[in-house]
């Protein structure tokens, strides 16, 4: 009968009780330590922390949020099309998040929606998130960060160009990206190098459009109107320009895709027609998503690190919330791309 009742009686959580009278300090020493207050001791936070972990003890998530004012929850406001953009980024947020004991709320929106700012400034209202984060392209809009910054919301904008003061930002350089890659392609032999965009409302098309005409004028290449060609950041966009470009007179000898999953619906369109990639036609990416190294042949693509970027902007966000904006400032703002070569470009066959 002992032993039954032994197994019917749940063994009692410890408390934060427990975590102070080990370690010896208050409970409000305690927490202090939970919320990472900088008015604790390095000596005094070791000590409650390895109590913490010694008896696997776990705030309650609203005595916390209660104690400290905070909510410890972080919101993501996106409306990419590319779920792969958005799974990255949403890693590198969580791993943050993970270590200082947030939760991460997902909020999906509309770009050109006129109801968009009043839609996220209702959901801040409902869940009171200690900040936000804003991806592309969502984060262009300037209405946005404008009523978040009035309502004291932390926010941090995830973008392709110098929109922001940089405690607000976290920049990709898709310019020098997108530079790199019409470089690599020159570089290889080829001179009829098309390109195919996302929509042109977004700046991260108009950054990467501009690295592709600057790398053509810098190596003396006449700009094609023909060969430039605007997609959705979409497999089926890719398709449909490679369609387009493989139905015209002259067709390029090198495609370079904005993004990763228009690279590979052009793969898909080269081989419907009977052609080789890379020998009949070289094709690139941008993003070095996770379908770069799985599509046959392997992606020559441009990493950006998403998720490096996700992270940045949630370690930003709780620097200002722990010591003050200018925190924020010291943390890595700008993240420039790399070139990553594959099996999907090489020398045109006319240099061969």
């Amino acid at each position: 009968m002992g032993n039954l009742v032994r197994t019917l009686v749940k063994p009692l959580r410890p408390t934060i009780n427990d975590v102070a009278r080990i370690s010896g300090v208050s409970k409000k020493t305690v927490s202090r330590v939970i919320n990472d207050s900088p008015l604790v001791t390095d000596k005094t936070r070791e000590k409650v922390q390895a109590v913490i972990k010694d008896l696997n003890f776990t705030p309650d998530p609203q005595a916390r949020a209660l104690a400290s004012s905070r909510s410890f929850l972080l919101g993501v406001v996106y409306a990419n099309p590319n779920a792969l953009y958005f799974d990255y980024v949403q890693r590198g947020i969580l791993d943050v998040c993970r270590a200082a004991g947030y939760e991460l709320i997902a909020h999906p929106g509309e770009f050109n929606d006129d109801t968009l700012v009043d839609d996220v400034m209702a959901f801040v209202r409902r869940l009171k998130p200690d900040g936000i984060i804003l991806l592309s392209p969502i984060s262009q809009r300037e209405d946005l960060a404008k009523e978040l910054e009035q309502a004291g919301c932390h926010y941090i904008r995830l973008v392709s160009s110098n929109i922001d003061v940089s405690e607000h930002l976290v920049m990709s350089h898709d310019k020098i990206g997108a530079k790199k890659m019409v470089d690599h392609l020159v570089a290889l032999g080829h001179t009829d190098i098309a390109f195919i965009s996302g929509p042109n409302q977004y700046i991260s098309t108009l950054e990467r459009k501009a690295g592709y005409l600057a790398a053509l004028e810098e190596n003396g290449l006449e700009i094609n109107a023909d060969f430039m060609l605007e997609g959705d950041y979409t497999y089926e966009s890719g398709i449909s320009c490679a369609q387009k470009l493989f139905s015209r007179k002259n067709v390029p000898t090198a495609i370079f895709a904005s993004n990763d999953e228009i690279a590979c619906g052009v793969i898909k369109e080269a081989l419907q027609r009977g052609l080789k990639v890379p020998q009949d036609v070289s094709v690139a990416g941008f993003d070095d998503s996770i379908i770069a190294s799985r599509v046959f042949p392997n992606l020559t693509t441009v990493h950006r690190s998403a998720d490096l970027m996700g992270k940045l902007a949630a370690e930003k966000i709780l620097a200002s919330l722990k010591t003050g904006i200018e925190a924020a400032r010291e943390i890595q703002t700008i993240i420039e791309p790399e070139l990553v070569i594959r099996e999907s470009t090489g020398i045109p066959r006319s240099k061969e």
